[in-house]
């Protein structure tokens, strides 16, 4: 397939990325745009409470109001379908943990309602719930948390395990009784962290009939430099697909405002140590900025590239449009009420 051709398959093609704290204010969409984004996971919340939550979400209402020529906010797959067909970016919104519900089980359904419709247990932390990956020892899914999981069954919000401890995810698993996603999370034999997951999570996402999203943070991609290549975001697709076949991936690339080239290496430090010195990130985990995401794939306008090295990799049309968007829309028709 020529280059020409490739072009073009991209930009017919449904491309989702779940996770996207870069547009959390609304700024950088163009840049998706330019890559050919259709549909994106805006991040509302990591570590705010209720009503933190519930401003952020009333700004996004005063945004679809302002640019309703060039974004809508995707409630069902009826949405999706109608905003690529209106040539709108659809967004999604998605905690990236469950502190906005203050611990009180009866949010869930008024953040339903709201427009949420992808939820994380914990962000790296303990809390109500379960363990996050950072945790020295994960303690597992708590009753609260097998609550709130049959709580999120019952409304049709989707359940989101990156940033959770294996244990806690593995038990989140089995008690859920439908699909469950790692938004975002690599495979953590190809890169040691503890946000990437090992291969018996993997192999228990996918007989859940879930999906693992790419991340494209360059400490969750490879350890080899500072900036890795976009071959090694390759390499976890090719990780994942030898494991557990082609159906159970996605995309939640993770660009973020603190990265290179979006904010100033100095003013990156800054927030960084203020992250390190809350518990917020773990210097393991997180090492300081400049983050420089994969050659090639820097920031959202070069998402094509993706696409472009996943044919020369050997994968067909077929498999790149399930990679692209496809596994993760069959997610969402199962899910979403």
């Amino acid at each position: 397939m020529f280059v020409k051709d490739k072009k073009q398959f991209h930009q017919e093609a449904y491309v989702i990325d779940l996770v996207s704290p870069l547009i959390a204010k609304g700024q950088y969409i163009s840049a998706y745009r330019e890559g050919g984004v259709n549909i994106i996971g805006a991040t509302i919340a990591v570590n705010d409470g209720c009503l933190k939550s519930v401003l952020t979400i009333s700004e996004w209402f005063t945004r679809f109001r302002k640019l309703s020529d060039e974004i809508t906010l995707i409630l069902n797959v009826q949405d999706i379908n109608r905003a690529v067909k209106e040539n709108k970016i659809g967004i999604i919104f998605h905690f990236q943990n469950s502190t906005p519900l203050d611990d009180q089980m009866t949010l869930v359904e008024i953040y339903y309602r709201l427009g949420v419709r992808v939820m994380q247990l914990t962000y790296n932390k303990k809390n109500a719930f379960g363990s996050g990956c950072e945790e020295e020892v994960d303690a597992g899914l708590t009753r609260e948390g097998e609550s709130l999981i049959a709580e999120m069954n019952r409304v049709g919000m989707l359940i989101d395990l990156s940033h959770a401890g294996n244990r806690t995810t593995l038990e989140a698993i089995d008690h859920s009784d439908q699909p469950v996603i790692l938004s975002h999370s690599n495979s953590a034999r190809l890169c040691p962290s503890q946000r990437n997951v090992p291969d018996e999570v993997i192999k228990r996402i996918a007989a859940k009939r879930g999906v693992i999203g790419l991340n494209a943070f360059p400490a969750m991609v490879s350890k080899k430099s500072m900036q890795p290549d976009l071959a090694d975001l390759i390499d976890h697709v090719d990780s994942i697909v030898n494991l557990v076949g082609i159906d159970y991936i996605s995309l939640g690339l993770d660009y973020y405002t603190g990265q290179w080239p979006y904010q100033e290496d100095e003013i990156s430090l800054k927030n960084y140590n203020s992250f390190v010195k809350c518990g917020v990130w773990n210097p393991q985990n997180y090492p300081p900025p400049p983050h420089k995401y994969p050659r090639g794939l820097e920031t959202p306008d070069k998402i094509p590239n993706l696409t472009y090295q996943l044919f020369d990799r050997g994968y067909s049309e077929e498999d790149i449009k399930k990679i692209l968007g496809e596994n993760i829309l069959r997610v969402f028709c199962e899910i979403w009420k």
